[in-house]
């Protein structure tokens, strides 16, 4: 029998599942996009690539197999109808998207990753819960929420590959899925971590 531990989403000591960092079927979306047979993922501390995608083992399996899920069900659609596209440059786009849906998955994918990574900004986004799991609308409020588009762009192999003395150049595309945390210092007030999930070509912080 499984132990019974306190769930790291609704607190409550229940019996804990594996939350992927990335959904399953989102992934599975990627590599079929990108014709893609060969999974990895990179893990910053370890400063490496792995063949397994990195897994959190405590989560509850009500928060990950319903509260959680339906989060993931909706990327996964919005991957279908409007991720899934590589947006070339100047090019026009619609995007249509449920802020509150989609700014909750955010905040969930980095939930994980900080959990996973051990990141100072844990406690912060543990705040942020009641939004996450759609008790506390307003709370999300208190987060701000902005939108880039990456293009495809031009560069050098040699810049790639060191060994290559060239100049041909190839086109690299915003093609893959990724989420982090960057680093910086605001005057008067102290260092800040930003954070960021690149799906493809959308990259939201």
């Amino acid at each position: 029998m499984k132990k019974q531990k306190i769930c790291a989403y609704c607190k409550e000591n229940n019996t804990l599942t594996k939350e992927h960092l990335w959904p399953t079927s989102l992934h599975k979306r990627l590599y079929s996009a990108n014709e893609q047979s060969e999974s990895f993922f990179w893990l910053s501390r370890l400063q490496r690539t792995i063949p397994n995608e990195p897994v959190i083992k405590d989560v509850c399996a009500h928060c990950n197999n319903i509260t959680l899920s339906i989060l993931d069900s909706y990327i996964c659609n919005l991957f279908d109808k409007e991720l899934i596209n590589i947006i070339k440059f100047k090019e026009k786009i619609s995007f249509e998207y449920d802020y509150h849906l989609l700014k909750r998955w955010l905040l969930k994918m980095s939930y994980n990753s900080a959990r996973i990574h051990n990141s100072h900004d844990e406690k912060a986004l543990e705040e942020m819960l009641p939004y996450i799991l759609g008790e506390d609308d307003k709370l999300g409020r208190s987060v701000q929420l902005f939108a880039l588009l990456t293009y495809p762009e031009e560069v050098e192999k040699k810049e790639i590959d060191k060994n290559n003395t060239s100049n041909e150049t190839i086109i690299i595309e915003p093609s893959i899925h990724r989420v982090g945390h960057i680093f910086f210092r605001v005057p008067n007030i102290g260092q800040k971590i930003l954070r960021v999930v690149h799906l493809r070509s959308f990259s939201f912080y």
